[in-house]
């Protein structure tokens, strides 16, 4: 085996050979080093890719939030829509009657279509805040949409980065170990 040459070789008062085994043993050493350093740095690499894949499942849990928030508030703005549009065509309905009631009746009548036409339009007003009020919840939740969207956006951007950083590292590596 090598120690046994390496004796062998010492015995004899050959130093070529030791100082060459040496030369060799000082460059494995490096070698050793410059690979745990790598590997040190793939390391980090990796901890920091991890990080980007959470942040962005983060962004991606956010954005569906945020489209389940959008779908509920449209289906609140349809229902509010329904409402307004029943409450209008009612109203409507109670107008025309209110009108041949009042051709017909006498001063109690028209004071009680009046009364009719109040509580409809009341409700008419109350049903378009609530309208109003849905649509601007629905633009706050499209807007966080958006801004989730670009969180996402920039995070895949960052794990895009960071996997090439990492492929590169890899090839450094590679390289080393050759």
């Amino acid at each position: 085996d090598a120690n046994d040459k390496l004796a062998a070789a010492k015995a004899k008062g050959k130093t070529t050979d030791l100082k060459n085994v040496e030369l060799l043993g000082g460059k494995v050493g490096v070698a050793k080093d410059a690979l745990k350093a790598s590997e040190t740095q793939q390391s980090a690499a990796k901890s920091k890719a991890s990080a980007s894949a959470k942040a962005l499942s983060a962004a991606n849990s956010k954005a569906s939030a945020a489209d389940s928030s959008i779908a509920s508030a449209q289906k609140s703005v349809d229902q509010a829509e329904a409402k307004l549009a029943a409450a209008t065509q009612k109203y409507q309905k109670e107008q025309k009657i209110a009108a041949e009631k009042k051709a017909k009746a006498d001063k109690k009548a028209a004071k009680e279509a009046k009364k009719q036409k109040k509580a409809a339009e009341k409700k008419a007003k109350k049903l378009k805040k609530q309208v109003k009020a849905e649509q601007k919840r629905m633009k706050e939740l499209q807007k966080k949409k958006a801004a989730a969207d670009d969180a996402k956006a920039k995070a895949a951007k960052e794990a895009a980065k960071e996997a090439a950083e990492l492929a590169n590292q890899a090839k450094k590596l590679e390289a080393l170990k050759k």
